[in-house]
């Protein structure tokens, strides 16, 4: 079997390239997936083609990943869905908007001090019971923030503002003390694409390079990081050598995410034991587990629902398919770093509140300031 690491790299790079050349390019679909694929998945082909671990059964990994990110690309190129464009296409009243959002981050921010309360044995191993509630609901200030940012940057109001302040407290607390990756690239996305939607500013060539540049770095040494982190974010940044610790990941023995997808794709090419969907819950080279080659198709699947969701959102009254669209961008990119069965419910999960808030503040004739008399009676 030919050896796929050289056209996965070069899809990378030729995609990444496009995005740095035009900036824009960086908030669809292909492109920052091309980003997902470099900082996260790069490295670790690249330290096992240099060792030729796994045989043939890297050579079939290597292929699978070139795939999914040429599927990216493919499935992003056909017209995006006419009857999905006209159902996101919906006026919005954004007091009510702002309302809705602010409710959101309330709970958010309710159930993630609940959560926090819980003893430190329950939070450190794999959640069940009633920290998976505190953890649904907690996610809800991220949408919230997402909705009360794009209030104040389109409408400048103060409680607005205020609001975004208080839910972002969230995001930077998860990224700072516990060395959350997801939600600070969640928030990171959401306040690049709040700008570009609402300003038309996209982020600049350098910004694009150095978050690249320090995904790839910080990747290997996050479980360090969450172990010093704790005390003090600052010091554990000081203390942690981010360049040694990548110098490891590339050790061929070195454990990594791409050598179980290997070992993975390689249990179910010898057994022949494809789910076909049935089973689709393990990590990473879950696509392959399920459909062989096929489940390629999922990434291209994923390209026509963005690209639907993206010319829904450079609409007009476009605002519902862009907080859907930021929201579900990180669910998107952990499909290819981790399960892809996380994408759909974190889909579902994203129509339902923002559904929810869309249907509360759908236009109804009157347009007031925040939490003003007459928005509530509209």
């Amino acid at each position: 079997m030919a050896n796929f690491f050289i056209p996965f790299a070069l899809t990378c790079v030729v995609l990444l390239a496009a995005a740095i050349w035009r900036p824009s390019l960086i908030y669809e679909f292909p492109y920052f997936m091309a980003a997902t694929f470099t900082a996260f998945i790069l490295p670790q082909a690249y330290a096992l083609y240099r060792d030729q671990w796994g045989g043939i059964y890297l050579r079939m990994t290597l292929l699978m990943c070139f795939l999914c990110l040429v599927c990216c690309w493919l499935g992003y190129q056909r017209r995006p869905h006419p009857a999905l464009l006209a159902k996101l296409n919906i006026a919005i009243d954004p007091a009510r908007f702002l309302q809705g959002g602010i409710a959101l981050v309330l709970i958010g921010w309710y159930f993630t001090h609940k959560l926090g309360t819980l003893p430190e044995e329950e939070l450190s191993s794999r959640m069940t019971g009633i920290s998976t509630v505190y953890l649904f609901f907690g996610g809800l200030v991220y949408p919230g923030f997402a909705i009360c940012f794009y209030c104040a940057l389109k409408r400048g109001w103060i409680i607005a503002w205020l609001a975004a302040f208080g839910a972002a407290v969230v995001p930077m607390q998860a990224a700072l003390f516990h060395g959350r990756r997801e939600p600070t690239v969640l928030f990171l996305m959401s306040v690049g694409l709040g700008i570009f939607f609402i300003k038309g500013k996209a982020a600049p060539r350098w910004a694009i390079v150095a978050a690249v540049l320090a995904g790839t770095l910080f990747i290997p040494s996050t479980a360090e990081y969450r172990q010093l982190a704790r005390e003090d974010p600052f010091a554990a940044f000081k203390e942690i050598n981010f360049t040694e610790q990548f110098r490891e990941a590339l050790d061929p023995d070195a454990i990594s995410e791409l050598k179980n997808a290997t070992a993975l794709i390689a249990a179910t090419e010898g057994t022949g034991d494809y789910e076909f969907g049935a089973g689709y819950w393990n990590q990473m080279g879950d696509s392959f587990n399920e459909f062989g080659y096929f489940g390629c198709l999922f990434f291209a699947a994923l390209g026509y629902l963005f690209k639907t969701l993206w010319a829904a959102a450079n609409r007009p009254n476009g605002i519902v398919a862009q907080i859907l669209y930021i929201q579900i961008t990180t669910s998107a990119m952990r499909a290819a770093t981790h399960q892809t069965i996380d994408f759909l419910p974190a889909f579902i999960y994203g129509l339902i509140f923002i559904g929810a808030i869309a249907f509360y503040a759908r236009e109804r004739g009157v347009v007031a300031s925040p939490l003003s008399p007459s928005a509530v009676s509209a």
